[in-house]
């Protein structure tokens, strides 16, 4: 009937995607670079958004602080690159947006 044993490994990947594990432990990860990347200060008025077509959306809480952020955006692109040389992250997109 063919009903084979699975490996442990197998069943430990199976249920870290079906829970969302990797997905967390990733926004974590992306959470603790922006903040590194960008500073308390900045991080503390801003909030990460998604991921699209390797263009991470960054929601910012005034418009004073999106014009900032727009001169700086190639330096906290090479940063992020830095503190995360195998993501996918190839630009960012700043928005006005509701911070926390």
């Amino acid at each position: 009937m063919g009903h084979h044993p699975w490996h442990i490994s197998d069943v430990l990947t199976e249920l870290m995607v079906r829970c969302g594990y990797t997905r967390r432990q990733w926004a974590a990860a992306l959470e603790k670079a922006w903040c590194e990347a960008a500073g308390s200060r900045v991080a503390s008025a801003t909030r990460i958004g998604c991921i699209r077509r390797g263009v991470l959306e960054i929601l910012v809480g005034s418009s004073p602080l999106l014009q900032e952020l727009a001169f700086q955006k190639l330096d906290l692109l090479q940063r992020l690159h830095q503190l995360l040389p195998d993501q996918p992250i190839h630009d960012l997109h700043f928005r006005l947006g509701r911070i926390r």
